[in-house]
């Protein structure tokens, strides 16, 4: 559903109304950010309005823009992950070469160079083959120019922008900076390289630092000790993709936080984070808050996001997926004030909202009796699927979401 802010309560109250059915649905998109986020990109106004959600909430142009899959993905997470352990390769130090935090966002800002310039390799050679042995002649039957051109739409579209994604676990990203940020260059509670060697051993003997990293600041609180470092890290992923060859020349690079169901396979292959997270558990979905990482309620929740740049970075989109309490779309007070902060949110140019109205007592439920909830369906990340048709893994990972409460 596309909210403007003309939109009126009868049309949100039906989505609402849709939404606590137990089909978390509809998406809610933002005409009043994503058409000038396009137009940033020098996309046509009329276009740019033309807009449409594609897969799993990725942006596309009607008829005129889908390469939302084409630009491949440099996780954030696993970048920094990839920087600590190969600087400490050889008896090397994480201290001596990283003595201040601005080093390590230089180190983290080459590492992320190197990685989306190896993936913008690979993204060419995949739409080289795509256009050779994977057109699409259907589709591009209804892509505007195709047609005229006489080329399909593997070869070239009316804008081509292709997207390369940062994965799952944004927020775990930026709380594992705020953490090494608070913990090793300002308290000094350890060194850089005793971080990573208490993540090696997935933080077992070392549960005061586990419990100072879990206690460091965190995306979604509204916590400028975190939510300062959003420019920053965006800062260095715009550079990172600056410049690069898009596949057989279909133009440059577009940022996006879609992730799909990665976050759970990403996680489970990764060693502890700098956040606190332990190895193997899930990353946070999209642009949502890690697990059990909000303090201070929706509110808070939806200010931080706010703050990433959907004007001049996200230009792909980015899902953002909120479990919140059934009671907050139940009675018209209720419903008012969900409209009210919903304003708030996409007035200051949230590019996108996914909800999830289940309690954690109805999904445990579902989990003990599934025969008697086979319909009850809940958004994973920019998709939905039914609850009982998920893997017990991925059903406790949605558990563990906050439940969102007003605040």
């Amino acid at each position: 559903m596309r909210w403007h802010r003309n939109i009126s309560d009868e049309l949100m109250n039906a989505c609402f109304d849709c939404t606590v059915s137990g089909q978390n649905m509809p998406v809610f998109l933002n005409d009043e950010a994503t058409p000038g986020g396009f137009m940033n990109l020098g996309i046509a106004r009329e276009a740019a309005y033309d807009y449409t959600h594609v897969g799993c909430g990725e942006l596309g142009i009607s008829g005129k823009l889908q390469d939302s899959a084409l630009g491949g993905s440099v996780g954030h997470i696993s970048t920094l992950m990839q920087l600590l352990r190969q600087n400490r390769a050889g008896g090397k130090t994480l201290a001596g070469q990283f003595p201040r935090f601005d080093d390590l966002l230089d180190g983290l800002a080459r590492k992320m160079r190197a990685n989306a310039e190896a993936q913008a390799a690979i993204a060419r050679d995949v739409g080289s083959v795509q256009a050779q042995f994977g057109q699409i002649p259907f589709t591009s039957a209804f892509m505007h120019g195709c047609i005229e051109r006489a080329r399909d739409l593997t070869v070239r579209a009316e804008y081509n922008f292709p997207n390369m994604n940062m994965g799952g676990g944004y927020s775990n990203f930026v709380n594992s900076m705020a953490a090494i940020r608070q913990l090793v260059y300002r308290d000094r509670v350890c060194d850089l390289d005793e971080l990573f060697e208490a993540m090696q051993a997935n933080f077992e003997g070392h549960e005061r630092l586990l419990a100072a990293a879990r206690r460091a600041p965190k995306f979604g609180n509204d916590d400028e000790d975190a939510d300062d470092l959003i420019p920053v890290l965006e800062r260095i992923h715009a550079d990172a993709i600056d410049g690069l060859e898009g596949p057989r020349n279909r133009g440059r690079f577009i940022t996006s936080g879609i992730d799909g169901a990665s976050h759970m396979g990403a996680g489970a292959n990764l060693m502890a984070t700098p956040d606190g997270r332990l190895a193997g558990k899930p990353l946070a979905p999209g642009m949502s808050a890690a697990q059990g990482s909000t303090r201070n309620g929706l509110t808070a929740l939806l200010n931080t996001v706010q703050k990433l740049d959907s004007q001049n970075h996200w230009f792909g989109g980015y899902t953002l997926n909120l479990r919140v309490t059934p009671d907050l779309l139940k009675g018209a007070d209720s419903r008012k004030k969900m409209m009210d902060l919903l304003r708030v949110y996409f007035m200051g140019k949230g590019l996108n909202l996914h909800l999830n109205c289940v309690s954690t007592a109805m999904l445990r439920e579902a989990q003990l009796h599934p025969e008697e909830h086979r319909d009850l369906v809940v958004r994973v990340s920019g998709y939905s699927e039914y609850f009982g048709n998920l893997s017990p893994e991925f059903q406790e990972e949605i558990i563990s979401r906050a439940e969102e409460m007003a605040g």
